[in-house]
């Protein structure tokens, strides 16, 4: 009996089941994910590390050699490229097709955790190729204010207005410099005090903070300490005292950092460009979680 002869002795049953896929494809098709590109993740890994200030060739013997030392034990590897540019460097693992990626993610992982990095060097970001984590939609902020009001703006209020709308998994800026407290040192007036530069920033290091002191305890009550000394703005910082000269302590003078640079809140150096219709603008990248609607 085939479900024709049986939809035709038996017509409630047909009815029913008629029904059921209705209602089910009414709600499948409600939550059913729709996207330009499949949901598949491709056997390629890319491992990505920043080392601010340092030439390609230096980050050639530093990093990624020893990055792809470590990686060449992992089985399947089918090829390794590796880039190394200023500032930055990429490693691209390419596997076998049948080689399980999350567990090659695993395993590259655990090498990397084993490498010693030079200090100061942020851990290397791995990521796996996925057409679903390409932005979906690029957006532009431009106009008539300054570039630092417009990334303060951005950053503040209009990225966490895009952060938090259903289905959106990552909104980045591009393009922009980002906000820093630069420090510009005079080397005259350096040499009037007999410093150097190494004081400066060893007084920054050690008295910018702010960081746990301990705890005071008096008869019944017991109060946790911090120390304070992180500035809040550039006046702060600059009235910040040098306190040593090569590594001995300064008796006979007060200097603060004032006196020998100028501080001011400013933007980092300009490494990358957006512009619209030659005006400057910020780019804004918007990506999908993964198995929503892109639409």
């Amino acid at each position: 009996m085939n479900l024709i002869d049986l939809s035709i002795r038996r017509p409630v049953f047909a009815w029913v089941l008629m029904f059921s896929l209705i209602a089910f494809g009414a709600i499948s098709l409600n939550r059913m994910g729709i996207s330009q590109m499949p949901d598949i993740d491709f056997p390629i890994l890319s491992i990505s590390v920043t080392y601010e200030g340092a030439a390609p060739e230096v980050v050639e013997a530093e990093l990624l050699d020893p990055i792809e030392a470590k990686l060449l034990s992992i089985e399947g590897i089918k090829e390794m490229r590796s880039v190394g540019q200023q500032g930055s460097g990429r490693v691209t693992l390419e596997f076998d097709i049948n080689r399980n990626v999350d567990v090659a993610l695993q395993e590259v992982q655990a090498a990397i955790s084993q490498l010693r990095l030079p200090t100061g060097i942020d851990p290397p970001v791995i990521r796996k190729q996925n057409p679903e984590e390409d932005p979906i939609i690029y957006l532009s902020v431009f106009g008539g204010k300054d570039m630092r009001e417009m990334i303060v703006w951005s950053d503040n209020y209009f990225l966490d207005q895009l952060r938090f709308l259903p289905g959106v998994g990552e909104v980045a800026i591009q393009g922009f410099s980002e906000r820093n407290l630069r420090v510009w040192i005079d080397p005259a007036k350096l040499k009037e005090n007999f410093l150097t530069v190494n004081d400066v920033v060893e007084a920054l290091r050690t008295q910018h903070i702010e960081s746990a002191a301990g705890q005071f305890t008096e008869e019944q009550r017991e109060l946790r300490v911090r120390w304070l000394g992180e500035a809040t703005d550039p006046k702060e910082v600059g009235n910040i005292l040098i306190l040593r000269r090569g590594g001995s302590i300064i008796f006979n003078k007060r200097i603060k950092i004032s006196d020998v640079a100028r501080v001011e809140d400013g933007l980092s150096d300009v490494r990358r460009l957006a512009r619209v219709d030659g005006t400057p603008a910020l780019n804004i990248t918007v990506k999908k979680q993964r198995g929503t609607n892109e639409v």
